[in-house]
């Protein structure tokens, strides 16, 4: 990763820019709020693809930071920029969202260096400036109003429920000795086993000794498969043990690990599919569309869906 001048730091968004595909892949790029991006092949671009393709325009693509959110536009008027398998000419992306120029991918993320101490005081110094004038907003008058409207609430609640006491009591004596109302103990009694019992029951139920040890045995078989480099069956394995405990850590761990892993993989593998479909190599695009189905765990997945359409068109041209 390349190193980043801690001078470039002006305002600088929650994420930066990188490559992990194609032409420059892992050049990282920092994103400044209100500072726009401009990618292609131009000298004058801040973000420069060195390639020879024609499907990428001078000046192609313009990437703005708004706060926590990134507006992205197509410049070029002959050229595509790609969101989740769209062309679009407007996008407002997210951390973690991904977009694509030719055969180049950009990734937005989290810097993986930290801002230079001058800037995160002078950053935290702000706020709290901030925080104090807006403070200063909240006069002692409107305190001292707003506290005398609660007392005058609560006075009129306790007046209000004095009063209908009284009056209960002096209905209630007025009455013969035989008619007035005989005080019920049950239904005391059934409250305090009902309060007994729900102090009894445990907030947390514990998982059986049984359910445990199958679990266990259920990460030991995903951690088979896992160090056999089959990530497929040793995720199913990982869910089985977490949906006995759910609370497992180590499959929870390792479930995590092996689900990004394979979502990592995948990509790959449906990218070198659609570089081989470009350049007409078929049967390398059928090898790489069959690994994604047979690799698969989420059938909805855009990039399945996608294998397997594409697979589907490539037999019957075949045909």
């Amino acid at each position: 990763m390349p190193t980043l001048d801690p001078k470039m730091y002006r305002q600088p968004a929650e994420c930066v820019l990188k490559i992990i595909n194609g032409t420059g892949i892992g050049h990282v790029y920092p994103v400044f709020i209100g500072s726009p991006l401009i990618i292609g092949k131009g000298a004058s671009c801040d973000v420069l693809l060195e390639v020879l393709t024609d499907n990428i325009s001078h000046k192609h693509a313009r990437l703005t930071a708004r706060g926590d959110s990134y507006f992205l536009e197509n410049l070029s008027q002959s050229h595509s920029v790609v969101v989740n398998n769209r062309a679009v000419d407007e996008k407002l992306l997210i951390e973690g969202e991904r977009f694509q120029i030719d055969d180049i991918t950009f990734l937005l993320e989290p810097p993986e260096f930290e801002f230079p101490k001058e800037q995160k005081k002078k950053k935290a110094g702000l706020k709290a400036g901030l925080a104090g004038f807006s403070g200063k907003k909240i006069t002692l008058r409107r305190v001292l109003s707003l506290v005398l409207s609660l007392f005058l609430l609560l006075l009129v609640v306790i007046f209000l429920g004095k009063g209908e006491k009284e009056e209960n009591i002096t209905s209630e004596d007025s009455l013969p000795a035989q008619q007035q109302p005989q005080k019920k103990q049950a239904p005391q009694q059934k409250e305090t086993r009902k309060e007994s019992e729900a102090k009894a029951t445990p907030k947390e139920v514990r998982p059986k000794e049984a359910d445990r040890k199958k679990a266990d045995e259920y990460f030991r078989k995903g951690m088979f498969f896992y160090e056999n480099n089959d990530p497929k069956n040793a995720i199913l394995f990982w869910r089985k043990a977490v949906a006995l405990v759910p609370r497992h850590d180590r499959a929870l761990t390792w479930l995590e690990k092996a689900e990004a892993e394979l979502d990592s993989t995948i990509e790959e593998h449906y990218q070198s599919g659609l570089k081989a479909l470009k350049y007409m190599r078929t049967d390398d695009a059928v090898k790489e569309f069959e690994i994604i189905l047979d690799m698969a765990l989420d059938g909805k997945d855009f990039r399945v869906t996608g294998a397997r359409q594409q697979l589907q068109d490539l037999r019957q041209k075949q045909k």
